[in-house]
């Protein structure tokens, strides 16, 4: 039996906006660092010693970054807890919004991927294209490093579900840490590429996370639902509860 006092559905307060600026910052600060040393530390990766089960480990879980995941993770809340189903709209744009929005932004900046480069390995700047021409989109996906789509979408699910599951905050950020991994080790994305993704995600699901917008439209829909006999499960709407 749950314990009386727990919470059973996250707390949109914890992402208000001044934590998720903090966050937002120090990600930030954490990319512009470490982006002098995005060669070297893909090139560590690359021909540097790493065990074989290590890098299967961080293979498998780039599931938890795709969209095929992002669906079977939906629809195994829908199966397996069908009085959690009125989230599942929010976990879906937390993941897809986050991951498109970087997709977004990478079709205005060129930048060559790991996997890709063939310029000099002693300067991180020479990843680096700058921006497309006006009028223009970047449209090669070999030239899209910057940020990581798939570390957005791992973020904005890890977040989707630590809303709807609490108790699994530190196993879903894990989930999201290894996906995010996963795309230097397979030399998809520089370091600052991958932080860079997460503060994106972090900057769209707390617009999500809010009383307007597509935020405020999920909250009316889990608040009709929660208060629909037919939908409730003994336990008050999570909105009465903050």
């Amino acid at each position: 039996m749950p314990n009386a006092t727990e919470p059973l559905i996250g707390d949109r307060s914890k992402f208000g906006w001044p934590r998720t600026l903090v966050a937002v910052l120090v990600l930030l600060v954490a990319a512009v660092c470490l982006a002098p040393f995005d060669v070297a530390i893909s090139r560590t990766v690359q021909f540097g010693f790493f065990p074989g089960d290590l890098r299967k480990i961080f293979s498998l879980s780039e599931i938890f970054a795709h969209g095929y995941g992002v669906v079977l993770v939906l629809i195994g809340i829908g199966v397996l807890f069908p009085e959690k189903r009125i989230y599942i709209p929010r976990v879906a744009m937390l993941a897809a919004f986050s991951g498109l929005t970087a997709q977004f932004i990478k079709m205005f900046i060129i930048r060559e991927r790991p996997g890709d480069f063939a310029g000099q390995w002693e300067k991180a700047t020479s990843t680096w294209y700058g921006f497309i021409e006006p009028f223009n989109l970047n449209l090669e996906t070999q030239l899209q490093s910057f940020p990581s789509g798939h570390t957005a979408t791992a973020v904005g699910l890890a977040i989707g579900l630590t809303y709807v599951f609490p108790r699994g905050k530190y196993f879903f950020a894990i989930l999201a840490v290894l996906a995010s991994l996963q795309r230097i080790v397979s030399y998809a994305h520089w370091t600052s590429d991958v932080l860079t993704g997460a503060a994106v995600a972090l900057l769209v699901s707390c617009l999500l996370m809010q009383d307007y917008g597509l935020g405020g439209f999920c909250n009316r829909l889990e608040s009709r639902a929660g208060s629909d006999p037919a939908n409730s499960d003994g336990t008050d709407s999570p909105l009465t509860s903050e």
